[in-house]
């Protein structure tokens, strides 16, 4: 090689031969050239090969179609069909069916001359009848009753006339009806039934052959203005991701039951794998009732769905799958965080259970007391913890202590984090919360208790309903909540348990009392079981009304239930009065935002401590610390949930280093302190999350952004949604869903009303808090305001032995809570005058038949007459109640289908469905069931006092006030109104809105 190119080089350059070197590189040049095309044709465009696999599974699906279809009628019924319909035919042109014919044909044309006979009859009449006016106008009576007399003779003819063809009509269809018509509809239904055979097969072969046709093209959704640069610049977005998942709206893949069709031979598929990838890449959207509010031709895909949206390169590229892309597909419950972008305001999401769940993890763990987030509520007037105004006057400085170091080893349930405070900070803090109660005036009512019967108090706290927000004796927690200290040397947290949440809702709200008997003394557990508001006037604990008596057990039984060895080993606290202790105190609780969940003496107008989290979900690795973690360690945490149901976001497949957004918040989550280094401390306190709370917690918090989204885009949100909105929020943190069910969910102190009173399924509804389902569409205004303010005031379900508990709502809360009732029925609040609702006698007498002999007594009192069914009757409330109680247009609503309501409700459907109603009784208003149904509303209207029964008069005089909706007038029988005004008034038409819908 050296000796070559040293004779080379002695060569002159005139006389050297560059042919070989042109020759290789021209090869060269043409191989690279064929490479780049083939990569730009084939290896850079991977949706023709979807489209191609597509195309072909598209085709065998209908095929396979046309095959079933034609196995519905085999050759031998073909074949019978066609013979069938040549029998028809020859009957029809046979010599049987002539002679009827011919008859029928002859009196056609005979029917046509008499008609036109009496068309000509007709001219001359109306000729007559001109000239008999016209001689009128002349004054010429002769004439005109010479033409009158003509016009009726002609009048007669005709009349004549008419009689005939009415009478050959009659023979000619007794002749069609008896001998042609029978025989003529069984042919026209076989060939109905052959044709729509034979109609499917063709059109099904019209979409085989347009399938197999489809052209290899990009398939793609122009959202106008949807994004903006860097620079604020509108700009539009290019969705391409249906140029490979081409089933999401095609109705041939809507049926996803030929993914399972797999097998050798004629099958589909041949493994279960291939399948799973087809069911993946072509299958239709999994929750296809999405599509019908979220057009995918208008939304795309990639708002939701994250990505990158012009890529068709390749498939990690198109899923944003790779080094720096900043929004790549959202995987598993992740997508649900892309609810929030449209719809932030709302509280829950019906499909979006996860990204619900870390909302109200972020609220109800207090995240909200030190970060910034989107629709969260006023920090300062919500606070997840309970008040240290009077702490001194509660517990001791010892348990305080304790507690504040470590509070899972009172509680496992507990919310309150742990801070990891040394003794010294511990002490601080407890010595600044004393001394700063030290001039609390707060005394329980009484310094002696009353002498109590613990057994009586046990039986009292539960049947009450203490348990619908407390864990107490045998009712542990919901939510599955375990702690389960970490075993795995490799992980990083203090908490292994993989499943659990610590606010699921019911009796996770308060806190649990299995231990009450060793944090407080009986004075002061006395005075809060009868009056929180005394101690806390910011409780959310209700008041519960109880006598010193039930109050007296109660205590009694509570202060039974210790936990000894908690302080079996007082900690020494030393001087908690020192000066310079109570100034480090106030110093840590400044620095940590314990003010955030508590409201502290002194701390009245601090701020937030820590930084907002508002656009958290945007973040990159690169805006995060990972402290001293190593890859392997990241690599093992990613690798614990995704073994789990708990799977983490997909990254970058070449992410060496473990280093991404997932990873981080979810170690965020299960361990705060976890990144801390020499250099970086950590002030966030641990919560110890199970990988289930940690989890919805990424979820909400991937959810958290600020990306520009058009109006147009946005959820409008409409008149009534922010006062839903509002409302769920404010059912939540009071812990209504406990005890009532609304829009179908919690409810959850039934179960251990269950196990308390040993009734199984739904007979325990009529002994637990009603259904609140359609509550805005029920409930009277002034009735629900006077109620919540004073549950004692007007009791419904006396039989009850579970409260509903004082709240101590302001006028603004009681509002709030009725607009969101009104608005989930798309009402909204008004004042309505409900004493004028008329009737008519006779709708009241039917109303009174039917209340006896559908046995509504049976079960339900009436004013002083109590329910003829006594103790083995369903209990149900006093309808004396009922007219100052219960809108009268929702009183049909439930009469016509209570189970629509309240599902599982022992109150019968007397008159079927709303799908298939029926009259309760066929002889009363002549059985229509919705006159009944009214009939029955307008007497149980009454029976608690008169209403109106016909004039306006008894309208309130309020310009404030609107009237009752009058009823419609549905009985097709019903008695006349007596007088003129009742007259009027019943002929308003006002159809209930469900009923009319019919």
């Amino acid at each position: 090689m050296i000796g070559w190119f040293n004779k080379r080089f002695g060569t002159s350059i005139e006389e050297r031969n560059y042919g070989a070197l042109y020759a290789g590189f021209s090869l060269l040049l043409f191989l690279t050239t064929l490479w780049a095309v083939y990569n730009e044709v084939d290896g850079r465009r991977p949706w023709k090969e979807y489209q191609a696999d597509f195309r072909e599974l598209k085709v065998q699906v209908l095929l396979n179609k046309r095959r079933e279809l034609k196995g519905k009628l085999s050759k031998d019924e073909l074949q019978k069909t066609d013979s069938l319909l040549e029998i028809y035919d020859e009957q029809l042109h046979g010599k049987k069916l002539a002679g009827f014919q011919s008859q029928i044909d002859d009196l056609a044309m005979t029917i046509r001359k008499t008609s036109q006979k009496r068309a000509n009859l007709k001219s001359e009449a109306d000729n007559r009848n001109y000239m008999f006016e016209h001689s009128s106008r002349e004054q010429d009576p002769e004439a005109a009753k010479k033409y009158k007399d003509q016009r009726i003779d002609l009048e007669h003819r005709m009349a004549d006339l008419d009689k005939t063809i009415d009478s050959m009509d009659k023979i000619r269809a007794k002749l069609l009806a008896d001998n042609i018509t029978p025989i003529a509809s069984k042919k026209k239904a076989l060939e109905s039934k052959r044709d729509s055979i034979y109609g499917a097969v063709a059109d099904l072969e019209k979409k085989i052959d347009e399938a197999d046709a489809m052209p290899l093209q990009i398939q793609q959704v122009m959202l106008n203005d949807y994004d903006r640069t860097n620079f604020g610049k509108l700009q539009m977005r290019a969705d391409r991701c249906q140029s490979c998942h081409m089933g999401i709206t095609d109705p041939v893949f809507a049926d996803t039951n030929i993914f399972n069709d797999i097998g050798k031979g004629r099958h589909l598929f041949r493994t279960k794998d291939e399948a799973a990838h087809a069911r993946k890449v072509f299958g239709p959207h999994p929750h296809p009732e999405m599509l019908k509010s979220h057009n995918i031709e208008r939304f795309g895909c990639t708002p939701c769905h994250g990505g990158q949206p012009m890529s068709v390169d390749a498939v990690d590229h198109a899923h944003g799958f790779e080094s720096h892309w900043e929004k790549p597909l959202l995987t598993g419950a992740y997508v649900q965080g892309a609810c929030r972008k449209c719809h932030e305001g709302d509280y829950t999401f019906a499909m979006a259970d996860k990204v619900s769940e870390g909302r109200k993890l972020f609220i109800d763990f207090g995240c909200f007391g030190c970060h910034e987030g989107p629709s969260i509520p006023d920090w300062k007037d919500y606070k997840v913890g309970p008040s240290l105004m009077n702490i001194g006057r509660k517990i001791s400085r010892e348990w305080a202590f304790k507690w504040i170091q470590n509070p899972q080893s009172w509680n496992e349930h507990t919310r309150m984090p742990n801070f990891k405070f040394n003794d010294e900070q511990t002490k601080a803090v407890v010595a600044y919360l004393f001394d700063a109660t030290k001039s609390s005036q707060y005394k329980p009512v009484s310094a002696s208790v009353p002498a109590g019967d613990p057994a009586r108090g046990a039986v009292t706290l539960k049947e009450v309903g203490c348990f619908a927000c407390h864990a107490v004796d045998e009712f542990e927690p919901r939510g599955k909540f375990k702690f389960v200290p970490t075993a795995d040397k490799k992980l990083l947290w203090p908490n292994g348990a993989q499943d659990g949440n610590r606010v699921a809702e019911g009796n996770n709200f308060g806190p649990d009392l299995n231990k009450i008997g060793s944090k407080v003394d009986a004075a002061w557990l006395f005075d809060w079981v009868k009056n929180p508001k005394h101690f806390n006037p910011n409780s959310r604990m209700p008041i519960l009304r109880l006598t010193d008596g039930e109050a007296a057990d109660i205590t009694a039984y509570l202060m039974g239930k210790k936990d000894p060895s908690f302080l079996a080993s007082p900690p020494a606290l030393g001087n908690l009065d020192d000066k310079k202790l109570v100034e480090k105190g106030a110093s840590i609780i400044r620095e940590y935002g314990c003010f955030g969940c508590h409201q502290i003496p002194g701390m009245e107008n601090e701020g937030k401590v820590s930084v907002s989290l508002a656009d958290f979900g945007t973040k990159t690795a690169a805006d995060l610390y990972f402290g001293y973690l190593g890859e392997e360690q990241l690599h093992d945490t990613r690798a614990h949930f995704d073994k789990g149901p708990y799977k983490l976001g997909k990254v970058y497949m070449h992410l060496e280093d473990g280093e991404d957004w997932f990873v981080w918040t979810a170690l965020k989550m299960k361990n705060s302190r976890v990144f801390q280094t020499d250099a970086i401390a950590q002030k966030m306190p641990v919560f110890n999350m199970t990988d289930e709370e940690a989890y919805a917690m990424t979820v909400a918090l991937r959810s958290y952004t600020k990306a520009y989204i058009p109006a147009s885009f946005k959820d409008p949100l409409g008149q009534y949604q922010p006062a839903v909105n509002d409302g769920h929020f404010l059912t939540h943190w009071n812990n209504c869903v406990g005890c009532h069910k609304i829009q179908g969910s919690g409810g959850f102190v039934l179960e251990n009303l269950r196990t308390l009173m040993g009734i199984k399924g739904d007979d325990i509804n009529p002994y637990g808090p009603p259904n609140l389902n359609t509550a805005g569409a029920k409930i009277q205004e002034p009735w629900f305001y006077n109620f919540i303010r004073n549950p004692a005031s007007t009791p419904v379900r006396t039989w009850l032995k579970i409260r509903m508990p004082t709240y101590g709502f302001s006028p603004s809360e009681i509002s709030r809570l009725d607009k969101f009732f009104l608005g989930l029925e798309g009402q909204s609040l008004q004042f309505t005058d409900y004493s004028y609702y008329p009737a008519t006698e006779q709708t009241l007498a039917a109303g009174q038949q039917l209340w006896e002999k559908l046995k509504c007594q049976q079960c339900h009192a009436a004013g002083s007459t109590p329910s003829l069914g006594g103790a083995t009757a369903v209990p149900a409330p006093n309808l004396a109640l009922a007219g100052g109680r219960l809108k009268p247009e929702w009183i049909v609503r439930w009469i016509s289908d209570p189970q629509a309501i309240a599902p599982g409700t022992k109150m019968p459907n007397f008159f079927g469905t709303l799908q298939e109603p029926a009259a309760a009784d066929p002889t009363i208003l002549g059985g229509d069931w919705k006159a009944q149904v009214s009939a029955l509303r307008d007497y149980v209207w009454r029976i608690g006092g008169a209403k109106g029964t016909g004039s306006s008069a008894t309208q309130a005089d309020s310009s404030s006030m609107h009237p009752a909706a009058a009823p419609a007038v549905e009985a097709k029988n019903a008695a006349k109104p007596a007088d003129s005004a009742a007259k009027k008034t019943a002929m308003r038409s006002v159809p209930d809105k469900k009923l009319s819908m019919r």
